[in-house]
C-alpha cells in the first residue's frame, strides 16, 4: 500500500513496511517542513488573472494554500480593481497581509469571503464552505500606546451608562447628538445655559456670517446707546447715547463709497475732506480753505474777520490766483475793487467812491480819475455822448473838446442848449433848423417874449 495524505495540511502518511531506507527523508520533507509551513510559513502572491488568484495546493509539498500567512503584493500592477484570492474549502487558518493598491477578498470558489483594507492585515479562517473573519469577540480592546481599555460595545441613546471603558455605536453617537441639538437650537436656549467658559469673545470663521432679521438690532452699551440695523427699507447706524459717534481711523483715511466702484466722499489723515457728485469731485478743503468745483448757489456770503483783519474774495486763474479781487479794509471800513492785481476802486466808510482814484481829503464827492492824461468817457446805447478830456474842456458829441465847454449837435433840426428855471419860459436857448442857429433869450411875463433873438 503507497503512502497517503491528509485532506486539509496533504502532510503524508506512512503505512507499515512502506519506504524501507527513505522513512527520515520523507518525514522530514513530507510532513515536518509541511507542519512548519502550515503553522509559520508564508506565501507571497504576486500574480493576478482577471483580478483573481487561487492559491494553489500539493500533496507532500510545498504549496500557497498551506502556509499560515498570505502576503499579498502587486508589483506589476497587474490588477485593476478589488480581487479576490481563493482557497481550498478545507478548515484553515490564516493571517492576510494586504500590500496591494485594491481592495482583497479572500474566499472559497463557491463561497462568501472577507474583504482586506488596503495596507491592512487580518485574521480569516475558512470553515470549510465560506471565510469568515478569525476573531468575532474580545473581552478588552486597547490601540496604540492607549492607557484606556474599552471592555464593551454600547447602543445607549442617551448615553445613560457614562462609561469611561464603552465605546458607542453610531448609532447611539448620532441620536444623543440630535436630541442635545433639538434642546439647544435657539439663542435663547443657549444663553440659558449660562457662560460657564469663562470666555467672553464671539470668534467666527472666514465665509461664516452673524445674520439679523429686518429690525433685528446689533447693540451696544448698557444704556443701549449705539443701535445697528435694517428696518427692511433703509439700515442705520444710529447712537442714542448722550456722547458722540466717533468713526476713527489709524490708517489713510475714510471712504465713503457707493457699492465698490464710486466714491461718495473720502476724509484723508491729516488731510482733506473732498466731496463727490456722481464720481466727480466738487468740493476739498485745503491747508487754507476750501477748493470748489463748479458753481456756487447760496443764499448769503459771511466773511467775519477781526476789527482790524482784511477780508476778501479773490477772482483767479492758472497764471494768477488772485488777479481780480473785492475786499473789505476792517480797521478803516472801505471797501476796494482790484482788477488785473490792482486797485480801480473804492468805496469809503463815508460813502465816497473812488475810481482810478487815490486817497485824498475830498469828501462828500464822487471822484473820477482818467488817470494821467486819459480822459472820462460816458456813453450810452453803446456810443460816446460826452466827455471830461485830460485837460478838463468838456465834450458833448465832441470827441476832441477844444473849448471848456463844446457843444457840437448832430445833423438835422433839433433843440442844442436852454438855459432857464423849471416851470418858467425865461432863460437862454440855442437851436438849430437843419441849415442855421437861433440864439433866444426869453423874458416872459405874461406871453412868450424874445428880448434878444439872432
Amino acid at each position: 500500500m503507497t503512502t497517503q495524505y491528509t485532506t486539509i495540511l496533504k502532510l503524508a502518511l506512512p503505512v507499515q513496511g512502506e519506504l524501507s531506507g527513505t522513512w527520515g527523508d520523507v518525514v522530514n520533507n513530507n510532513i515536518t517542513q509541511m507542519v512548519e509551513q502550515a503553522v509559520a510559513g508564508k506565501a507571497v502572491v504576486n500574480t493576478w488573472t482577471g483580478n483573481s488568484h487561487t492559491l494553489t495546493t500539493a500533496d507532500g509539498t510545498t504549496s500557497e494554500s498551506r502556509c499560515a500567512i498570505l502576503e499579498l503584493t502587486d508589483s506589476g500592477t497587474a490588477l485593476t480593481g478589488a480581487g479576490t484570492v481563493v482557497c481550498p474549502t478545507n478548515t484553515k487558518l490564516y493571517i492576510v497581509d494586504n500590500n496591494t493598491a485594491q481592495i482583497i477578498t479572500v474566499k472559497t470558489s463557491g463561497g462568501t469571503g472577507v474583504a482586506v483594507p488596503v495596507g491592512k492585515t487580518m485574521l480569516v479562517y475558512c470553515d470549510g464552505t465560506n471565510v469568515v473573519e478569525g476573531v468575532t469577540h474580545a473581552n478588552s480592546l486597547s490601540l496604540g500606546t492607549s492607557t484606556v481599555t474599552a471592555d464593551k460595545i454600547l447602543d445607549e441613546d442617551n448615553m445613560a451608562s457614562d462609561s469611561a471603558t464603552a465605546i458607542a455605536t453610531q448609532q447611539s453617537i448620532k441620536a444623543y447628538v440630535d436630541s442635545q441639538v433639538g434642546s439647544f437650537d435657539t439663542l435663547a436656549e443657549v444663553l440659558a445655559q449660562g457662560n460657564t467658559t469663562g470666555g467672553t469673545d464671539i470668534a467666527v470663521g472666514t465665509g461664516d456670517d452673524i445674520t439679523f432679521a429686518d429690525s433685528s438690532k446689533a447693540i451696544f452699551g448698557d444704556g443701549s446707546d449705539l443701535q445697528i440695523y435694517h428696518n427692511a427699507n433703509n439700515s442705520y447706524i444710529q447712537d442714542v447715547g448722550t456722547g458722540k459717534l466717533h468713526i476713527t481711523s489709524d490708517g489713510t483715511g475714510v471712504s465713503i463709497d457707493k457699492g465698490v466702484s464710486e466714491v461718495m466722499a473720502t476724509f484723508d489723515t491729516d488731510g482733506a475732506v473732498t466731496l463727490y457728485h456722481n464720481a466727480l469731485v466738487k468740493l476739498a478743503t485745503t491747508a487754507t480753505g476750501i477748493d470748489v468745483t463748479g458753481s456756487v448757489t447760496a443764499d448769503g456770503f459771511q466773511d467775519t474777520q477781526s476789527t482790524s483783519g482784511f477780508g476778501y474774495l479773490n477772482f483767479g486763474d492758472t497764471d494768477d490766483a488772485n488777479i481780480g479781487q473785492i475786499g473789505y479794509d476792517h480797521s478803516s471800513n472801505y471797501m476796494r475793487f482790484q482788477v488785473n492785481n490792482a486797485e480801480r476802486m473804492r468805496i469809503e466808510s463815508d460813502g465816497n467812491v473812488r475810481i482810478n482814484e487815490s486817497l485824498d481829503n475830498i469828501t462828500g464827492t464822487l471822484t473820477l480819475n482818467g488817470r494821467n492824461t486819459g480822459n472820462i468817457i460816458f456813453q450810452s446805447g453803446g456810443a460816446e455822448k460826452m466827455r471830461i478830456a485830460s485837460s478838463g474842456s468838456v465834450g458833448i458829441g465832441a470827441s476832441s473838446p477844444n473849448y471848456k465847454l463844446n457843444v457840437l449837435a448832430d445833423a438835422g433840426a433839433q433843440n442844442i442848449f436852454q438855459a432857464g428855471q423849471s416851470g418858467v419860459s425865461n432863460g437862454l436857448s440855442i437851436t438849430s433848423n437843419g441849415s442855421a442857429l437861433t440864439y433866444s433869450f426869453l423874458n416872459q411875463h405874461t406871453t412868450d417874449t424874445s428880448l434878444i433873438n439872432a
